[in-house]
């Protein structure tokens, strides 16, 4: 709505000040902190997190992990605002029950991961506040490495950061992981193919 500008008797626009009380406005989110990183390989992931649960400038809990298993071959970590943590990952574990009642098997990684993006997108007005990673096995038995933002946006990764901490490990991950998978294509692959050349 636009304001109309008054004016006093004189012709001139009336000035007016406004002094009342600074209002606090009330958020629904806290950020909790912590970080998750996964790393993928030919047949392994790893999720491994932080375990302190903060705000601000307060510790509440020092044994407070934020890596939860879905399935057996299957784990999430999540960082953020704890609570919409522990209910997220309670939809997901509702969901992977009815899923194997319903087809009689456990879902794939890749299935949780375009899972979560339904649950995280159908929330995109009022996003959780969560920055997720999963880690598992594909269904070829290969590591498979899943990064979402919070409306449902995900893409698979060899090794990801996301957290508080993300900006200093993202860099290492790139440094230390891809150096390693560099060498390992550059080195001992042309070697594997060409020892069994005829």
């Amino acid at each position: 709505m636009l304001s109309a500008a008054t004016y006093g008797e004189n012709g001139k626009m009336k000035d007016y000040h406004y002094s009342g009380p600074v209002e606090h406005r009330f958020s629904p989110y806290t950020f909790n902190g912590g970080t998750v990183l996964a790393v993928a390989g030919e047949d392994f992931a790893i999720v491994a997190s932080d375990t302190r649960l903060s705000e601000g400038y307060s510790i509440h809990s020092r044994d407070s992990p934020k890596c939860y298993k879905l399935t057996d071959r299957t784990v999430i970590g999540c960082s953020g605002f704890h609570g919409d943590c522990l209910t997220l990952t309670k939809i997901i574990d509702a969901r992977l029950k009815m899923y194997k009642h319903s087809n009689n098997k456990t879902m794939t990684s890749g299935a949780i991961a375009a899972m979560l993006s339904t649950i995280l997108y159908s929330r995109r007005f009022f996003p959780y506040y969560v920055y997720n990673i999963i880690g598992g096995l594909d269904e070829e038995g290969k590591g498979a490495v899943y990064s979402f933002d919070p409306v449902g946006s995900y893409q698979r990764d060899t090794y990801k950061a996301g957290g508080s901490a993300s900006a200093m490990l993202q860099p290492l991950l790139d440094n230390q992981v891809e150096c390693l998978l560099l060498v390992k294509i550059l080195i001992v692959a042309p070697y594997r193919y060409t020892r069994f050349a005829p």
